[in-house]
């Protein structure tokens, strides 16, 4: 890790990641309600709802909102693994989750400015956690 304080804010920041919760507008207030036990007990790093903005961009994703569930390390497997249990066990969410890296966010990758193959991992609503390859295809891990 550096020892500058602002390299490693850098690194930190592109290390980490988030778990993308796409809510129906009726679930969306019951969602974040589950999740912030998550960030309390320190599982999670943060919460954010899209704000009104983010909507707009994404053209109102099949007129859902989204919740981000950051995480420390997108490398770390098992860890990702954990928060996407917590997640969907406090939540009992029923659709696919994806995750993305912060440096796909900071490298300006985004799914609705036309970018395919985006999210790094992809957990499936049994809790099967699944890894994009060098081919853009999932692999269970």
């Amino acid at each position: 890790m550096p020892s500058d304080p602002d390299d490693f804010k850098e690194v930190f920041r592109r290390q980490g990641g988030k778990w993308m919760l796409y809510t129906e507008e009726s679930n969306h207030d019951s969602h974040w309600e589950s999740l912030r036990p998550l960030y309390h007990e320190g599982l999670i790093l943060g919460l954010k709802a899209a704000t009104k903005y983010f909507e707009l961009q994404l053209e109102n994703v099949d007129h859902k909102k989204v919740i981000m569930c950051y995480t420390e390390d997108s490398d770390d497997l098992e860890y990702v693994r954990e928060v996407a249990d917590a997640i969907r066990s406090a939540t009992n969410h029923g659709e696919i989750m994806y995750y993305k890296t912060n440096a796909a966010s900071t490298d300006g990758l985004y799914l609705h400015e036309g970018k395919r193959g985006v999210s790094k991992y992809m957990h499936s609503i049994i809790g099967q956690l699944f890894l994009r390859d060098q081919y853009q295809r999932w692999k269970m891990v």
